[in-house]
């Protein structure tokens, strides 16, 4: 009889211990990995906070009159950013000094006024470096008072709200105040707070030099605009003016960015690549010197191969998709959804456009909606004239929406009948390109 030896221990056994063997060490690794990191960024924390203590003492230690960041409101010699290296890590330290209208002797805005209301300098210190694991900046607070009676600083107040497209305040908001007319300059960088205002006490007197920039990480910019002879002449809304005991109030609107996908097609619904069209905003910031709209948002683009075109960072507005007829030799034939593009916050959007060729000088793209502005498809839309004669009856595309092309500059009568609603029938005017939207209305 053979006798077989079953004490010893199979390939697969030994492959399966080893890879448990590997499990285990990597977790090992791994936690011992997390604990040097934590150890590190522990010291390198408190090298922060004692960093940042050391800035407070220093700025306690000044007299009151010096206590300002270079640039700001109150000015001094500090800087508002400063990078230091400790133990091989560079860190940022930031300085934030600015003027509190404390309530309790009454504020700038209050009935009465009170115009005395840079009371005392509040000091925040921020300092951040590479790998935090927790992302937690250093931040130490506090308060600095003139010795005995409060200051008489003179200047005005400033106070700005910022909010979003709902109209709800904006938290944290990056704010930069510039002015290069009066001395010493102001070149000020601060946030707004929880409530999204920003007061600004203490503030120079002068005349529209004080420009203001306001945005925030993912949002939209709103700001002022210096007069531009030829750029923008008449700007709509210029720097800000401060005036003795007086309070300027200011607001800036913005929220986050967002994406529009742009596709442009033939009538046969194919796709149509290389179109160069301008995106062109609703808001403006001036008007040139003929009166003429400068709007905040106005680009070319061309489409790609695919007749596509993704354009990011855009603020929420009503954009108009423009084309230079001739030039291409096109006209817009419609659009799903319909132009122009209503872009909300925080938003990405595709629109659809359809392009007929070839272009002609006057036509007629008509939107057609119920009474709850749903689009509607399959609906005859009759044109016709007298003189010359004309008499086209079309139906609404799946995007509600049909195209007379090759016109004539003139009256037209439309005529649309859907079951359930009341008839429409209305004269317009044909001159150039025309676009219009007919709400069909139930029967009384």
């Amino acid at each position: 009889m053979i006798r077989r030896n079953t004490k010893g221990v199979t390939l697969i056994e030994v492959i399966v211990g080893l890879a448990i063997f590997a499990m285990a060490m990597a977790g090992i690794y791994n936690l011992f990995n997390l604990a040097t990191k934590m150890l590190g960024d522990n010291r390198a924390r408190v090298d922060a906070i004692a960093m940042a203590n050391k800035r407070i003492e220093m700025i306690r230690n000044l007299a009151y009159d010096n206590v300002g960041i270079t640039g700001g409101i109150p000015n001094g010699t500090i800087p508002q950013t400063e990078q230091l290296v400790v133990n091989n890590i560079t860190y940022t330290l930031e300085t934030d000094i600015r003027y509190v209208d404390d309530p309790f002797d009454g504020t700038a805005t209050g009935a009465p006024p009170d115009t005395n209301s840079a009371d005392y300098k509040r000091i925040r210190i921020e300092v951040t470096w590479p790998r935090m694991l927790n992302n937690k900046p250093v931040i130490l607070v506090t308060d600095v008072t003139p010795k005995g009676m409060e200051k008489t600083v003179g200047g005005g107040t400033i106070l700005l709200t910022v909010f979003d497209a709902l109209g709800q305040p904006v938290p944290s908001a990056a704010v930069h105040v510039e002015n290069t007319d009066v001395n010493p300059i102001v070149n000020y960088d601060t946030t707004t707070q929880a409530n999204g205002t920003l007061v600004l006490p203490g503030m120079p007197p002068s005349i529209e030099t004080y420009d203001v920039r306001v945005t925030k990480g993912g949002y939209s910019t709103d700001q002022t605009y210096e007069i531009d002879p030829i750029a923008n002449p008449n700007p709509t809304r210029p720097p800000l003016s401060v005036y003795l005991n007086v309070v300027t109030e200011a607001s800036f609107s913005i929220d986050r960015l967002s994406t529009v996908n742009i596709q442009t097609f033939d009538q046969a619904s194919q796709p149509l690549p290389n179109i160069d069209f301008t995106l062109r905003g609703s808001k403006t910031i001036g008007t040139d010197g003929v009166g003429a709209p400068i709007y905040k948002y106005s680009q070319a683009f061309t489409t790609n191969a695919t007749g596509e075109i993704t354009i990011s960072d855009l603020e929420w507005d009503s954009y108009n998709f423009i084309i230079d007829n001739a030039g291409i030799n096109y006209d817009i034939a419609g659009a799903n959804p319909p132009l122009p593009i209503n872009l909300d916050p925080d938003a990405t959007q595709t629109t659809q456009i359809s392009l007929a060729t070839p272009h002609t000088n006057h036509t007629l793209l008509v939107t057609v909606r119920d009474q709850n502005m749903v689009l509607m498809p399959n609906i005859a839309v009759q044109l016709n004239r007298l003189v010359p004669p004309y008499d086209e009856t079309q139906t609404t595309s799946a995007w509600g929406q049909t195209f007379f092309p090759s016109l004539v500059q003139g009256d037209y009568t439309i005529f649309i009948q859907a079951t359930g609603y009341q008839d429409h029938n209305e004269v317009i005017t044909i001159d150039g390109q025309r676009t219009i939207e007919i709400v069909m209305i139930p029967p009384i």
